[in-house]
């Protein structure tokens, strides 16, 4: 399988959106994750605090020892990757049905609105809100350069110039051509044919690039990008801390190209300024 870039942007909890409920050997427990802004990755990046070591955090208070890994949704199976799966050092269920679960935290965490089977071992059924997944099936391109900021004033004479020439910033052109309509707009999935050609299962809806650009590049966030991915890695990996360049923040539809009147397949396509990360490439 090809390596598929994965965007992470920020998740947002207060004191409204927090909460999650397991059922462990007949009793359900509420727990609450810290309100604050999290990314959906496991490992530690400073700075950015990962939402899955504090839903581990949330479960121990139940007595549940956790660890997650990438995995391939067993309902968005042909996604082939951009899921989770948990093991739990005792049987326990995640109760969504129940009002208190947090929507945000359910869909971060690849859930559906069914309540899962009582098991140590949890395959779950969708991709995960909070990253956005590179398509299997697309083409993409990816290019680097360098600018400095620049004064030029008058110099000591009529003939001379005064140039001054400080600092570096970087950028990067991200290019990813042909993503259906299921993995960039609301909605998207939601018709039979658009899923299909998405490979995400109905109502999978997590795997949004409107999510990257609403929640994250619109807003002035920083996103981190691992790049090259497998498509089922979720640990740290070779990543940029990234911000949307110019008008790429103003507008969404400026990060997209339809590549054919009524075909619902997009180039998404936009330049972003380096922040920071270890990731070299040009």
């Amino acid at each position: 399988m090809s390596a598929r870039d994965r965007w992470l942007y920020p998740i947002v909890l207060d004191d409204t959106n927090n909460t999650i409920v397991v059922k462990k050997d007949a009793v359900t427990t509420t727990q609450a994750v810290p309100p604050g802004v999290y990314y959906n990755y496991d490992g530690s990046i400073p700075g950015f605090p990962s939402i899955l070591t504090a839903v581990k955090s949330a479960l121990s208070a139940s007595g549940l020892t956790s660890v997650f890994e990438g995995s391939i949704p067993f309902e968005s199976y042909a996604f082939g990757g951009g899921g989770v799966r948990f093991y739990a050092t005792w049987p326990f269920s995640w109760v969504t049905s129940n009002a208190a679960f947090s929507d945000t935290l359910r869909r971060a965490l690849g859930l559906s609105e069914e309540d899962s089977e009582a098991m140590s071992d949890h395959f779950h059924p969708f991709t995960t809100f909070g990253a956005w997944l590179e398509p299997r099936d697309g083409v993409s391109y990816k290019q680097a350069t360098y600018t400095k900021t620049q004064f030029r004033g008058p110099g000591i004479s009529e003939r001379t110039r005064l140039n001054q020439r400080w600092g570096s910033h970087k950028f990067r052109r991200f290019n990813y051509k042909f993503a259906p309509a299921g993995v960039v707009y609301p909605g998207g999935v939601d018709h039979a044919d658009y899923q299909a050609v998405a490979r995400l299962a109905v109502g999978d809806a997590n795997n949004l690039w409107w999510d990257v650009w609403q929640a994250g590049l619109s807003t002035g966030a920083p996103c981190l990008v691992m790049h090259d991915t497998d498509g089922e890695d979720i640990g740290v990996g070779d990543y940029e801390i990234v911000r949307a360049a110019g008008d790429y923040m103003d507008e969404f539809e400026r990060t997209l190209t339809e590549r054919a009147e009524l075909s619902r397949t997009y180039d998404i396509d936009l330049i972003c300024q380096v922040i920071g990360g270890p990731h070299e490439s040009f």
